[in-house]
This record gives structure tokens, sequence and C-alpha cells, in this order.
């Protein structure tokens, strides 16, 4: 699955917007090496609805990789903080 299309699913999946995301890790630092993953955070807007009942997250971690072993190039790694989480960070 290609991170376009993740973002695309997960926004339809919590009716939530995500409005930044930047590759991160050893690709961004130029640390990586050929068997690097790549990995991103990203910033995403909850909706109304969930904020207004309370059911809304902080935070999202995802792992292209299900098979409970070391990610190699081919996995991504996808980390997502609410904008609130996000400035409760920053």
């Amino acid at each position: 699955m290609r991170i376009e299309q993740f973002i695309k699913e997960f926004e339809e999946q919590y009716n939530y917007k995500i409005v930044y995301v930047t590759q991160y890790g050893s690709k961004l630092y130029g640390t990586d090496n050929p068997n690097s993953d790549t990995d991103y955070k990203g910033i995403f807007i909850p909706s109304r609805e969930s904020v207004l009942l309370k059911k809304d997250i902080e935070h999202y971690n995802f792992n292209f990789n299900n098979n409970n072993t070391r990610n190699s190039k081919d996995d991504i790694d996808l980390q997502l903080f609410s904008i609130y989480k996000w400035f409760t960070l920053l």
C-alpha cells in the first residue's frame, strides 16, 4: 500500500483531515542505508463530532509491516498526531 492510499483510507475511516505529512527518520537525516524503511510523521484535524463527543484520538501509529519482523526497505512507518496533541508537543 502506498502512503497516499493509506492517508485517504484513514481520512475516510475516521472522518479526520490530514493536513501535513513529512518524511522523517534516517532518510530525512541522510543516515539511511539500502535496507532502511521509510518513516513519516503528520498532523490531522479530528472531526467536530468526535471532539464534541470526546471520541477523538490524540495519536495514531501505523506500520505497514504486519509480519512482526524487523522493518525492511519496503516497509513504511506512519505516526500521526492530532493538531491538539501537536501543539502540546511544541
